[in-house]
């Protein structure tokens, strides 16, 4: 539904409404401790291979959007960019604010490196 939403629109912010329902789906998995789990099984279901770990957000992307629209490489962008907003973003902010504020989501996304570093 969200992803139809998305293409549905000319509005170059639509994106964001996307990926906000997608970060939903995956915080939700992980909040239940279960989203490598449902993300293999997302996988699965949509015929997929599971016999590499999979990343969740990069599952239900590709789950979720058509394959002729979301190529690998955008797959991965916007994977990486949710990424950061899962380690850095606060709870008052919004997906939309924290990636614009970031500077978009390609450099949200170059952001990921930073993730490693964190101390654990």
């Amino acid at each position: 539904m969200t992803w139809r939403k998305y293409q549905g629109t000319h509005d170059r912010d639509a994106v964001y409404g996307y990926l906000s329902a997608v970060y939903k789906v995956v915080m939700k998995w992980k909040r239940e401790q279960r989203a490598w789990k449902s993300a293999g099984l997302a996988l699965k279901l949509r015929g997929g291979t599971t016999s590499v770990r999979v990343e969740p957000f990069a599952v239900v992307i590709r789950c979720t959007s058509a394959p002729d629209k979301v190529d690998a490489k955008t797959r991965s962008k916007w994977s990486r960019a949710l990424r950061v907003v899962e380690a850095f973003k606060d709870r008052d902010t919004s997906v939309k604010a924290f990636i614009k504020g970031q500077g978009g989501i390609n450099k949200c996304a170059a952001r990921v490196r930073k993730i490693a570093k964190m101390p654990q």
